[in-house]
């Protein structure tokens, strides 16, 4: 190789010196737009996140609102049952007072009448005075009919018509007498 000079040098050195520069500039520059893509990355995604964030708020709080207002008409709905069962409670009580009121009267009534019934009894079951005793009749007995003799009964079916009428009123008077 030839004798290099000094100016051929720093010529040289110069030369690799500028596309030294020129590299690093060019890195630094790369860099710069990888660093500038990463930011708007990051705040495009922070944009994404926040977006959904707002969204995923928005739907949770209509979430409670619907659950309140289901809340509140619950409430409302069960107040409402709560006095109409309050209603019928007090009508079926009542009705239930009536029933055992009725139930009280009538076996009071029914005890009454047992009692009335047993002292009816006691003072049949008395003995009467002598006085009233003389002027009591006793009941008379029944007769039985008396049966004509053979010859002045009539002969034929008129006989026994006869004899059936004059039997069934008979029996009719003992009947009647008892």
């Amino acid at each position: 190789m030839a004798n290099i000079r000094r100016e051929e040098l720093n010529a040289r050195i110069e030369a690799m010196d500028a596309r030294m520069d020129a590299r690093f500039e060019s890195i630094d520059t790369r860099f710069e737009n990888m660093d500038a893509r990463i930011d708007a990355r990051f705040e495009s995604m922070d944009a994404r996140i926040d977006d959904r964030f707002k969204s995923m708020d928005a739907r949770i709080d209509a979430r409670f609102e619907a659950t309140d207002a289901r809340i509140d008409t619950v409430r409302v709905e069960l107040g409402a049952a709560i006095i109409t069962a309050k209603s019928a409670l007090r009508d079926d009580i009542h009705k239930l007072r009536a029933w055992v009121l009725s139930g009280v009267v009538a076996t009071l009534g029914s005890v009454l009448g047992l009692i009335g019934m047993n002292l009816s009894r006691e003072v049949r079951l008395q003995p009467a005075p002598v006085a009233a005793r003389v002027a009591v009749a006793p009941p008379a007995l029944p007769t039985a009919p008396s049966v004509p003799a053979a010859s002045t009964l009539p002969s034929g079916s008129q006989a026994s018509r006869q004899q059936g009428a004059a039997t069934s009123g008979g029996g009719a008077t003992l009947a009647a007498g008892r």
